[in-house]
């Protein structure tokens, strides 16, 4: 199942809003929408890679990726699935700086800059921009398999070195790009 559907059901479950921030889809088509964030979302992200290198780190990443699921996320608000035990709300906030924060909170770049240094998650840079780059949505689409991208781009940006059943703190450390970190049990698993 993707991520974005089991960590809809996790929040739940959690008794807290949380967002997903990582499914399978991929292969960009026409149809689908690679819009900038709207201006009330409350980050100075950008897709546009910075002019030094240097400058993008997981921490850009992250930044870009939640502003702009949370983008997509408003943009199919009509959408939302109802059986998911909570509403779009809950889920994702009053509006797209509410559903940044909680992505950030739930994503926790500080740890994953961290956990990159470490060795625990493993940073691919051109995968990351090519990720950025291409992210985009179709709302008919968005709920059930999450954003789309060029390849294996956003799956290879951060990749998590925790087998199934391992411990974790973010789902970024999962080493399968279908696996979450249970975040009552701290566990990786794609249950």
């Amino acid at each position: 199942m993707p991520r974005l559907i089991q960590l809809v059901g996790l929040v739940a479950a959690a008794c807290a809003p949380v967002g997903e921030h990582k499914t399978r889809s991929n292969d960009v088509d026409a149809s689908v929408k690679t819009d900038a964030a709207p201006a009330d979302s409350g980050s100075a992200a950008s897709d546009a890679p910075p002019l030094d290198a240097t400058a993008i780190t997981p921490s850009w990443f992250l930044d870009n990726w939640e502003t702009k699921y949370c983008a997509a996320a408003f943009a199919c608000k009509n959408n939302y699935p109802n059986n998911t035990g909570q509403t779009f709300t809950q889920a994702y906030g009053q509006n797209t700086s509410d559903c940044h924060a909680i992505l950030s909170s739930y994503d926790m770049p500080a740890t994953v800059e961290m956990q990159v240094t470490s060795g625990v998650i493993q940073w691919n840079l051109t995968s990351a921009q090519t990720c950025i780059s291409s992210f985009g949505y179709t709302c008919n689409a968005f709920w059930n398999n999450g954003p789309t991208f060029t390849g294996t781009s956003c799956p290879n940006a951060l990749v998590g070195t925790v087998p199934d059943g391992g411990n974790c703190l973010n789902t970024w450390q999962c080493q399968n790009w279908t696996s979450w970190c249970d975040p009552n049990m701290h566990r990786c698993t794609n249950d």
